[in-house]
């Protein structure tokens, strides 16, 4: 057993080979950087030609930006290109220097994203007004931070509300003439026509993280109405002096003083003014649609959030994905009659289903631990069962062929989209049509006389429109020239029609297009909107996706009456794209060294009757998260000795290394409180993962090393010497997880948390010997409604003399349910881990510590309230309520175990789930437990965090 564990630690420690995965980006990739005038752009393998119009762009929005908000960073910002994700998304931090992350995959016709005349350009700009936004500053924050550099409290602008941030982004995105960002978005207008309808929320609850429907939508919804408003009523120069004056502001979250000095009015006068201007922008909209007359629709579902998109079967099943982000999406089957039917797992929101052949969907996954992309799966109508088709596939829409023999599908790889065309196991057969001008695809349908595909088509010079593509000569037709947006065509059974949603009246609704005469017949009339709709088998009506108070739902229209919309006439061929502005520069390889400096370091001052310590603190990372650094550095003036602590992270192969050291210097007092003895405290951890990650299970395989060493440093004379102690060990792991923590839940709510871990004391020098084997699992069981059933077993056994297991107190004891952060996790919270709760006896009992252990704990787990308030100043929210009952038992031993040992408890715990600063969740326990047997007693605690 020394030999295996010493084997697999060297392991650990080895220089990479031919490795699979890192935690941040893909190993196998190789990076460069494009330096420009203001930029350093960091691109990865196939990115190039991307850079360069990057380049272009992010020169021309800084040249524009930098006028708007009157601020020009004094050093380059990092810009970090990635192919990654088959998703569109973007992020900016000012620390520890300013940095912008761009996804490249471009939004599809069906999100809130997709009014763009370019995807990089609209996402630069609103990326790199975050940059300006949050790296502005004047006055006393600015002074400091050439003292102090670059840290935290001295930048103004991120320490508000994350609505006030993203709404001036979103702003700033915006062109109203150019039909440009989502401050004129159908489909954000939509979202705030029903905020309106049902009441619009209250600043309070909109400056903390949200459950509610539409959810963190709402930093950008409300937010860039509220600049709007501001801009409209005030004039557009208060936008930016909304911006000036909080740069200059040192004590933080002066939210309201800040619109005092400005608009002459607090946020609570400013709120009373927004909600009626946007009562009185929504409210000609919707008197105007009912006017029209609103189309009586029947609701099918109501669990809201992002449930919908459906499709029929022959005998008029319904299939449709329930996701109301509190338990798992699902297929369901809804039969006329009968309650909806779970049928199995499925996370895609797009999906087709063949008589024959079943469903095809696609969803992303983990591939390689860091990349998420796109992947097609096989789902049996009738059982559930899932069988996964492409691996690392990038295919984001699928249909099938009339035969169901094949299958055509949206592919995506560096901005550009494809055509493919596969088999039913998933190989590729051929590829149709291959993009090279950022050309977009979205969702597709196959005619029923095979020969043609149909779906909305992103070009440069016109836009969103629905064109058919040709199977037998490989052209496409466009089928629509209209002012809007078109998305999820459907082709109608007989093939002669398609049935579509688009905004041509400012609304989303359905539309009919007759594929002979180019005329369009609108099937709907709602105030929300009408997305994907499919015609019902027998011709009675239409089913559809539509929105109410609580988000997205299925609703049933029965057989409309059609109104003329418009009239488009088929093109050919559409005009050559228009080419975008290209940054010819110098490309260099990427070099962690030149951006990795620290930024920013705080003082390190300690002062008492024994010591004077002076030190310092810093802190550092480069771009690409290859290294992350922190130190911390003191001297005792007072004792003429040094203490300090330093932390690494390496992440560049695989495994990802993790290295920490740290000095204290404890000191003993005599019977008259008189320090006599001084001795160092060193503890050193190395640590070496391998993750292999998936969206449904996680694993992640550790070893490592911890050192204890305490030994003498200064004694006064007539005191006595101690020996030196020391408790080293190495260390193997496995850790399991596949739990889920949904948006709308208060704690892991379905699957389990694992790890096995074994220890070896005799393979260094320790004053503890033997080895050590612990079992940690952790069981989630949803019960609905946000309840939960879990359950943690620990179980450790030891050999010889090892560091014992001790039990008692009421410790927090939960591991992140984010992958990354629990594998980046302290290592002395996985090895050398000895102290469990065990609620209802204090720590520190003779009778619970032993080199064996046992321990379970069951737990009720419930909601009470979802609050969602909070102060303006000081900020502090309550984001909801939530209770739990448990029993726990548990003991430790050192030879034999009898079950009349066993330590039972019962209580109860009251959580609170507060946020700080507008977004920082911290969960506050207030619980009462009771001992039952011998050493029993009555606590009542306040901690941070949960209990397991």
């Amino acid at each position: 057993m020394k030999q295996f564990l010493f084997t697999l630690f060297l392991l650990g420690c080895l220089p990479p080979p031919l490795v699979q995965a890192a935690l941040t980006h893909d190993p196998a990739l190789h990076w460069q950087t494009l330096t420009t005038a203001h930029f350093e752009i960091h691109f990865h393998d196939g990115e190039e030609t991307l850079a360069h119009e990057v380049a272009g762009i992010a020169e021309q929005t800084h040249n524009r930006l930098i006028r708007e908000l009157r601020w020009r960073p004094a050093k380059r910002t990092q810009l970090i290109l990635t192919d990654r994700f088959d998703f569109p998304n973007g992020s900016a931090t000012a620390l520890p220097r300013n940095t912008i992350n761009i996804i490249v995959t471009p939004p599809r016709s069906n999100t809130t994203l997709n009014d763009y005349n370019n995807w990089l350009d609209t996402l630069i700009t609103h990326e790199y007004t975050h940059t300006l936004h949050i790296d502005k500053r004047e006055g006393l924050p600015i002074s400091l931070q050439k003292i102090f550099g670059r840290l935290l409290l001295f930048f103004p602008n991120m320490l508000q509300p994350p609505w006030f941030i993203e709404g001036l982004a979103t702003y700033y995105e915006t062109d109203n003439d150019s039909h440009i960002g989502r401050g004129q978005n159908t489909q954000f207008r939509m979202l705030m026509r029903m905020e309106s309808e049902y009441g619009i929320k209250p600043v309070r609850q909109i400056n903390q993280p949200l459950e509610s429907w539409p959810m963190n939508t709402v930093r950008y919804l409300y937010g860039v109405y509220f600049y709007q408003f501001v801009a409209e009523r005030y004039g557009a120069d208060k936008v930016q002096e909304l911006v000036e004056q909080y740069s200059n502001n040192l004590i933080p979250f002066m939210i309201n003083s800040n619109s005092q000095r400005v608009l002459d009015a607090d946020l609570k006068r400013l709120w009373v003014e927004f909600k009626s201007y946007l009562h009185d922008d929504f409210l000609a909209e919707v008197t105007d649609i009912r006017q029209r007359g609103e189309t009586p629709a029947q609701q099918l579902t109501r669990y809201g959030y992002f449930t919908g998109i459906a499709q029929v079967a022959d005998n008029g099943d319904l299939y449709f994905l329930r996701d109301d982000q509190q338990s798992e999406p699902r297929l369901m089957r809804l039969r006329r009659g009968e309650q909806a039917q779970a049928i199995g797992d499925m996370r895609g929101r797009y999906f087709d289903l063949h008589p024959g052949a079943g469903i095809v969907v696609a969803e992303i996954d983990t591939t390689r631990s860091t990349n998420l992309f796109a992947d097609l799966y096989h789902l049996d109508p009738d059982s559930g069962k899932k069988t996964r088709l492409t691996y690392g596939g990038r295919y984001l829409f699928a249909a099938w062929s009339p035969d169901g023999q094949q299958i055509a599908a949206v592919h995506n790889s560096g901005g550009q989209s494809a055509l493919h065309l596969l088999d039913t196991h998933g190989k590729l057969l051929e590829i149709l049509w291959q993009g090279s001008d950022h050309t977009v695809l979205g969702a597709l349908d196959w005619s029923p006389d095979g020969q043609q595909l149909a779906l909305p088509v992103w070009r440069r010079n016109s836009q969103w429109n629905l064109e058919g593509f040709s199977l037998a000569d490989r052209q496409w037709r466009m089928l629509t020239r209209a002012a809007g947006i078109e998305t999820t065509p459907r082709y109608s059974r007989d093939g002669q029609s398609l049935l579509f949603s688009a905004d041509y009246d400012g609304v989303y609704n359905i539309r009919q297009l007759d594929l002979h005469s180019g005329k369009i017949d609108t099937l709907s009339n709602l105030i929300g909107g009408a997305f994907a709709p499919i015609a019902a088998p027998d011709d009675s009506g239409l089913y559809f996706t539509g929105i109410g108070a609580r988000g997205f739902d299925l609703y049933f229209l029965p057989t409309p009456q059609p109104r003329p919309t418009l009239h488009t006439v088929p093109a050919s061929k559409p005009a050559p794209p228009i080419s975008a502005n290209t940054f010819s520069g110098k490309i260099t390889d990427y070099s962690p060294l030149p951006r990795i400096a620290p930024t920013g370091w705080l003082p390190w001052l300690a002062f008492s009757d024994d010591r004077s310590e002076l030190g310092f603190s810093t802190a550092g990372n480069d771009p690409l998260n290859r290294h992350n650094y922190s130190l911390a550095l003191a001297r005792d003036v007072k004792n003429d000795w040094f203490i300090g602590r330093i932390g690494y992270l390496y992440d560049r192969w695989n495994p990802t290394l993790k290295l920490s050291a740290e000095r204290q210097v404890i000191s003993l007092r005599d019977s008259n409180d008189k320090p006599v003895h001084f001795r160092n405290s060193d503890n050193i951890t190395l640590e070496a993962l391998w993750p292999f990650f998936r969206y449904d299970r996680r694993w992640t395989l550790h070893a490592g090393l911890v050192s204890e060493v305490e030994s003498d440093k200064h004694i006064l004379p007539g005191v006595a010497p101690r020996s030196t102690f020391r408790d080293q060990l190495l260390g193997i792991a496995v850790s399991y997880d596949s739990g889920r923590r949904y948006a709308r839940s208060i704690s892991p709510s379905n699957g389990r948390q694992l790890r096995l871990i074994a220890e070896d004391n005799d393979l260094l020098r320790s004053d503890s010997s033997g080895q050590t084997y612990t079992l940690d699992w952790r069981e989630f069981i949803g019960l609905g409604s946000e309840h939960v059933l879990a359950a943690h077993l620990v179980t450790g056994w030891s050999s010889d003399k090892p560091r014992p297991f001790r039990l008692g107190g009421n410790l927090s004891n939960t591991i992140p349910s984010d992958p990354r952060a629990a594998a980046l996790g302290p290592t002395d919270a996985l090895f050398n881990h000895r102290r469990y709760a065990l609620r209802g006896y204090d720590e520190g009992l003779r009778d619970l510590a032993g080199r064996h252990m046992g321990l379970l704990e069951v737990e009720w787990r419930f909601p009470i309230a979802l609050i969602e308030r909070g102060l303006m100043a000081p900020p502090i929210g309550v984001h909801r309520l939530h209770g739990t009952v448990f029993f726990n038992t548990g003991d430790a031993w050192n030879d034999n175990f009898a079950m009349a040992d066993l330590k039972s408890g019962i209580g109860a715990e009251f959580n609170a789930t507060l946020v700080l600063g507008y977004w920082l969740p911290v969960n506050l326990r207030l619980g009462y437990a009771l001992g039952l047997d011998d050493d029993g007693t009555e606590q009542i605690y306040l901690n941070l965090g949960g209990s397991f």
